[in-house]
C-alpha cells in the first residue's frame, strides 16, 4: 500500500483552503461582504477535493489500477507460467518495470518532503519494494510470481486516498467517507492478510523446488526477510485502520 500525499510545493495551497475551512468550524459557509454564500463554498471545496483527486493523488491510483489490472490478467489467465521459481512474461516484466518507475517517484517525493520523509514505515515499504523489483528485473524473472501477486494488493490504494483526502477536510460524517474508510478495511483485508496462509504455503513450495538452486542466495534471503517484513507492516497498518474505523462508529454511537 502507497499512502501518497501531494508534492510539498503544490500541498500548501491545498492546506491553506484546508485551514480556512477549519477556521471556519468546518462549516460550509463564508462572508461576502455581508452575506453568507454556502453554495460558492460548497463549490470550492468540491473543486479543491477535484484538484487533490485528478492532479495530486493520480499517480498513485492509476498506478495501482494498472497495477491490479496487469497482475490479476497475469494471474488468472497463467501468463506467469506454473513454474514459480522464474517467468518470462512480456505482461509481468511490463508490469514491474512499471512499479519501479512509479514506486522510484514516489520515494523522491518522500525524500523532499520532511513530514512524509518522517514516516519510516513508508519509507522502508518503498526502498525494499524497490529493491526486490530490481532484483527480479536484473535477475530476469526470477521470483516475478510472487512479487506479480504482492502488487495487487495494491487495490486498496485508492480507498487509502479517498480516505485522506475526505479527512484532511474534515468531511467525516458523510456516506462517502464511510464508504471509502470500509472499502479501505475489505480490500486490504481481502488482499494483503487474507491471502498471506496460501502465500507462505506456496512460497515454501517453491523453495522446496530443487529449481530454486538457478536464484542466488542473497536474493532467497532477501525474499524471505522482506515479505516476512511487509506482512507484519501490514498486520501493523490493518490494525491501524481497525481502531480507525472503530474509533469512528463508537463517535457515531454515541451521537
Amino acid at each position: 500500500m502507497i499512502l501518497a500525499k501531494p508534492l510539498p510545493v503544490i500541498k500548501s495551497t491545498a492546506y491553506t483552503v484546508i485551514h480556512v475551512h477549519r477556521q471556519n468550524g468546518g462549516a460550509s459557509t463564508v462572508h461576502s461582504g455581508s452575506q453568507q454564500s454556502p453554495l460558492f463554498v460548497q463549490s470550492s471545496l468540491s473543486s479543491c477535493l477535484f484538484f487533490h483527486f485528478i492532479f495530486l493523488l493520480h499517480p498513485s491510483t492509476i498506478h495501482a489500477v494498472l497495477a491490479v489490472t496487469f497482475s490479476s490478467y497475469s494471474l488468472a489467465f497463467g501468463l506467469l507460467g506454473t513454474y514459480r521459481v522464474f517467468s518470462k512474461s512480456s505482461l509481468g516484466f511490463v508490469t514491474l518495470q512499471v512499479s519501479l518507475g512509479y514506486f522510484v517517484a514516489d520515494l523522491v517525493i518522500i525524500l523532499l518532503d520532511p513530514k512524509l520523509r518522517s514516516d519510516k514505515a513508508s519509507l522502508m515499504h518503498h526502498i525494499a519494494g524497490i529493491v526486490g523489483l530490481v532484483l527480479s528485473l536484473h535477475f530476469q524473472g526470477k521470483l516475478m510470481y510472487y512479487l506479480i501477486f504482492r502488487l495487487i494488493s495494491e487495490l486498496s490504494t485508492p480507498f487509502v486516498n479517498m480516505r485522506w483526502v475526505l479527512y484532511e477536510f474534515r468531511i467525516t460524517n458523510g456516506i462517502l467517507y464511510r464508504a471509502a474508510a470500509y472499502g479501505m478495511m475489505a480490500t486490504f483485508f481481502f488482499t494483503r492478510i487474507i491471502t498471506m496462509p496460501w502465500f507462505w504455503y506456496d512460497f515454501y513450495y517453491c523453495f522446496m523446488h530443487p529449481g530454486i538452486v538457478i536464484v542466488p542466495d542473497f536474493f532467497k534471503v532477501w525474499a524471505v526477510c522482506n515479505f516476512s517484513a511487509f506482512d507484519v507492516l501490514n498486520l501493523y497498518w490493518f490494525y491501524k485502520m481497525a481502531a480507525i474505523v472503530s474509533e469512528k462508529n463508537c463517535f457515531r454511537n454515541k451521537e
